[in-house]
């Protein structure tokens, strides 16, 4: 085995990911049936059974998104990250790097962001056809907004382009069941 072959292999076993719970458990385990072996040199800080048990299945990353990245610079740190992986990953957070996985904290904010924007991006332009509305104005209106919408969708959120074409499809669609039921219909009709 090359230098070279040694070097992939462990930063291939440093890739996987780590499973700390099962870690302590099997110590705590270990050092109650074997309680002479966990410390063999009294005064020592050795601890034969602190062993770092690593799986090969895939891990749970979340999908990094420009709010919940903005989050993790603005929040202090000890907010964003989980508290398993702060442990795990002791280096990664104090160099400051993302997370695998960002807290419930993070999650939860970038929820009620993605939801108050998803919200507003139906209800201002529907305000804005309802003020003096006129068939004109609402087409403009739903035109503009759906542009915009399929930018944010396809470049802020990366999505797939099948998801942008779906989820462009239904946003225009309640935005022209809204045209056709209010007043753009009604304006053209009184013009």
């Amino acid at each position: 085995m090359s230098t070279a072959d040694a070097i992939r292999d462990y930063q291939s076993m440093n890739a996987l990911c780590e499973l700390p719970d099962y870690a302590k458990d099997t110590r705590m385990d270990l050092e109650g049936q074997f309680p002479y072996i966990a410390t063999p040199y009294a005064g020592k800080a050795n601890r034969p059974y602190d062993t770092r048990y690593r799986t090969t299945k895939p891990g749970k990353k979340q999908p990094r998104d420009p709010i919940r990245e903005i989050l993790r610079k603005i929040l202090p740190k000890r907010l964003t990250w989980p508290e398993d992986e702060r442990k795990a990953n002791r280096p990664g957070y104090g160099a400051d790097l993302a997370p695998e996985n960002y807290s419930r904290l993070v999650d939860s904010i970038a929820r009620f962001i993605i939801g108050t924007l998803s919200g507003c991006a139906l209800i201002v332009p529907m305000v804005v056809m309802a003020l003096d509305p006129s068939l004109m104005k609402s087409l403009v209106v739903v035109s503009v907004a759906l542009v915009v919408f399929a930018l944010v969708v396809g470049l802020v959120f990366e999505t797939d382009n099948k998801d942008t074409i779906m989820a462009t499809a239904t946003y225009a669609a309640v935005l022209v069941v809204f045209v056709g039921n209010s007043g753009g219909a009604g304006g053209a009709a009184t013009s």
